[in-house]
């Protein structure tokens, strides 16, 4: 009976310090913290020619896209802080022509929320339109009578069309460079 009594008693102990070994090797997974980090770190659109960059400000992202894009369907391509996830996804379409909404989530789960508004650049400001040429000339036209009521010549041809960015005419002359015009 002594014996039963310590084979079994013996038997328990070694059951206790196993389970004890057991539950001491695990590993604690929660100790390493997850990242806060939730930035758009750059919004593009490569679909459309030349690229465009949106400036990213705060939880504000604003574009121009170049005369004659639709807006309502562009994919931008959206990199986030590592770790971080955006929806709606990087390169999927969205409808541009009201602001969007962008939201970023951290690997902590924490969020911020992003409002993107695009817009079109005009070529008619003010009743004015601009027209560029292969021979170098920048002209603006009255859109009314169609009088021309200045030119500027550039220094090569005009291979883009001229657009109205923040009060002043813009377009992009070869070999890439880039003239601002004040109008």
């Amino acid at each position: 009976m002594k014996t039963t009594f310590n084979t079994r008693f013996l038997l328990s102990v070694s059951m206790a310090l196993l389970i004890a070994l057991v539950a001491a090797c695990k590993k604690d997974t929660d100790t390493v913290p997850r990242s806060s980090a939730k930035a758009i770190t750059s919004f593009t659109f490569g679909s459309v020619s030349p690229d465009v960059v949106a400036t990213v400000s705060g939880n504000t992202i604003i574009g121009t896209l170049p005369l004659g894009t639709s807006l309502s369907s562009l994919a931008p391509t959206i990199v986030v802080s590592d770790k971080a996830t955006v929806s709606p996804a990087s390169g999927v379409a969205q409808d541009f022509s009201k602001p969007v909404i962008y939201t970023v989530t951290a690997e902590d789960g924490t969020t911020q929320a992003y409002t993107a508004t695009m817009t079109v650049a005009q070529s008619v400001h003010n009743g004015l339109v601009y027209v560029g040429n292969l021979d170098g000339l920048l002209v603006a036209i009255d859109a009314a009578t169609g009088a021309k009521k200045w030119e500027f010549k550039a220094g090569d041809a005009i291979n883009a069309t001229p657009h109205r960015q923040q009060r002043r005419s813009r377009t992009s002359f070869s070999p890439n460079l880039f003239y601002c015009q004040y109008a």
